[in-house]
């Protein structure tokens, strides 16, 4: 990653936020920036060792918080670090196993027609100034979100599913859809992946604007939490967190309390300066790293393991395969042959073998490689045989081309009417090795392919301002209807606005497919019938081109902690998740 190596110290940097200095406020990203106004004071923190610290660099906002002195869960600018804990869900789904753990939520059931759901509370919540945690904060919550502008963090979903909710007692929340919606729990309200959806309290939050919200306020005691930890610390250089020994899991005997007594949250930082932390045990665990990075780091450093030990691939399935994207508006990689012509000029055997150093796993479907897709993998098969994505094919390439059009230029490349052929491509760091094999495949066959690494690659790809981008993409984690729901008509803005979907695809009978199924159990024969028929007009088009599986290539001090979850557990260690 491009930028400044910083020249922070652990001990520079606990030694200025436990002085209690007024720290200032940058802007989270499409709100108003903080000028020189005070947005946290706080009593000096208590010394607390490093030995009982947790030391984690955040996985998004590089070199600096640019929300420090927010604490708002539902703006897309916050970075995951400590928002994700600091207001819990009602569940959590475990996508590397399946399993469903209950949270705030004991128990949910729907009705016969699925257009009504019950959820029922744990007893004994309480927020962290006392207050219980109640049906009314689940019911002002979804409210919040439902009546909200649809940029807010999972306002989306809501605002297209959900209808109303309200409480019959303090403990039971009774919410009803807009149509039969068998899947509204594990989809919005249950944590999977980067995906949650936060309870917040209604005492604090019924007069406020969830846009403009900082949540931080030290003498109204803000934010006001659920979870175990309580912000005491706040800067563009970190944040601190201390453990609430009140927690209301420890005290009813739900769970015990974490072991850390403090969390350290430092900015994300190059690849390479990630790693030198690590490895001198300066943080406890990073963002993921590159095959070869991790691989150095836990050959030199004894005391880091990875969530697969020793052992490649160093990471957990992510929940986001890796893909080749196109803005399915701008030509000429709207046509889906052209896709399809790129597609034929990738040899996935070896970006697997060389821009993951033969520790990865190549992808033919939009989805992850998890239990609960192994069925549906299979039912696909005969499609994958009928359009096959995964066929490395060069001479396919020239052909589609051609029929385009195009003719080989004398230095090799494809042009059309004087105009050579260009594909260029945003990415993340961590993907700069598969961009490479990626970049030389498509240049081998004739397309003039460039990648670049900006650090606001996220933005131009949702703007539709990127051509093409080698990205991570989210979607279902327990049955397919999310990820196939990426590719819904409604989310293909125009170009220059914000798109939940970066695609911008459309397909009229794609989308009904989709539509259907969403009100269809998802264990059931017709939604397996359903994803088969979507994935067929899918596959054709081609709007987006499956490459590789993504790993959380994640180091794992264990200079200080022990126990970290880990492939084995069936446990995503990723800190940047609920």
């Amino acid at each position: 990653m491009p930028g400044r190596r910083p020249n922070l110290t652990r001990r520079g940097l606990f030694r200025g936020m436990a002085g209690g200095a007024a720290l200032l406020g940058a802007g989270v990203p499409g709100h108003a920036a903080a000028s020189s106004s005070r947005v946290l004071q706080v009593e000096p923190p208590p010394e607390v060792p490093r030995a009982e610290t947790l030391v984690v660099c955040a996985a998004d906002h590089a070199f600096a918080f640019g929300d420090a002195g927010w604490m708002n869960p539902f703006l897309p600018g916050m970075s995951q670090s400590g928002v994700q804990f600091a207001f819990e869900p009602l569940a959590m789904y475990h996508v590397l196993t399946g399993e469903t753990v209950p949270w705030l939520a004991a128990e949910w059931a729907y009705d016969d027609d699925a257009t009504e759901l019950t959820v029922g509370l744990r007893p004994g919540i309480t927020w962290s100034d006392g207050r219980p945690l109640t049906a009314t904060d689940v019911v002002a919550t979804l409210r919040l979100l439902r009546d909200g502008p649809a940029s807010l963090r999972a306002a989306a979903a809501v605002q297209d599913r959900f209808l109303e909710a309200r409480a019959s007692d303090d403990l039971t929340v009774l919410l009803r859809f807009r149509n039969a919606d068998p899947r509204f729990f594990h989809d919005v309200l249950a944590a999977a992946g980067d995906r949650a959806l936060p309870i917040v309290p209604a005492h604090v939050w019924a007069e406020q604007d969830p846009e403009t919200f900082r949540n931080i306020d030290p003498e109204q005691g803000w934010p006001v939490v659920s979870g175990p930890y309580r912000l005491v610390a706040d800067s563009a250089d970190g944040r601190l967190w201390d453990r609430r020994d009140d927690w209301w899991a420890a005290t009813t005997g739900f769970q015990t309390l974490p072991a850390p007594r403090r969390i350290l949250w430092r900015p994300r930082y190059d690849d390479s300066h990630l790693a030198r932390l690590a490895v001198d045990a300066e943080v406890d665990t990073t963002p993921p790293l590159t095959p070869s990075r991790i691989a150095t780091a836990l050959s030199i450093a004894p005391s880091l393991t990875s969530p697969t030990g020793a052992e490649p691939p160093f990471g957990a399935v992510d929940w986001r395969p890796l893909v080749l994207g196109f803005n399915a508006q701008l030509a000429p990689w709207d046509d889906p042959a052209m896709r399809r012509a790129a597609n034929h000029a990738i040899d996935r055997a070896e970006l697997v073998r060389a821009g993951e150093l033969g520790r990865g796993q190549a992808a033919t479907l939009p989805f992850p490689d998890f239990p609960a897709f192994e069925t549906i993998a299979a039912d696909l098969a005969p499609l994958l045989e009928r359009f096959p994505v995964d066929a490395y094919d060069p001479d396919q390439t020239t052909a589609l081309l051609r029929g385009r059009g195009y003719v080989r230029a004398p230095g090799g490349v494809f042009a059309r009417g004087g105009q050579a052929l260009t594909l260029p491509l945003v990415t993340a760091p961590e993907h700069v090795g598969v961009a490479a094999v990626l970049v030389a495949q498509l240049r081998r066959a004739g397309i003039d392919a460039t990648v670049e690494t900006p650090p606001d690659a996220p933005g131009r790809i949702a703007q539709g301002i990127a051509v093409a981008w080698l990205w991570p993409h989210g979607g279902g984690v327990r049955d397919p209807y999310l990820t196939l729901d990426r590719y819904h008509g409604r989310h293909a803005v125009p170009t220059g606005e914000t798109a939940l979907s970066p695609a911008r695809w459309r397909d009229s009978a794609f989308d009904a497919i989709v539509d259907r199924l969403l009100t269809l159990p998802p264990e059931g024969e017709d939604a397996g019938a359903a994803v088969i028929e979507a994935m067929a007009i899918w596959l054709a088009d081609l709007p987006e081109i499956p490459l590789v599986q993504t790993f959380s290539r994640i180091p794992l001090g264990t200079r200080y902690w022990t126990g970290w979850p880990d492939t084995a557990t069936g446990r995503d260690p990723a800190s940047w998740r609920a």
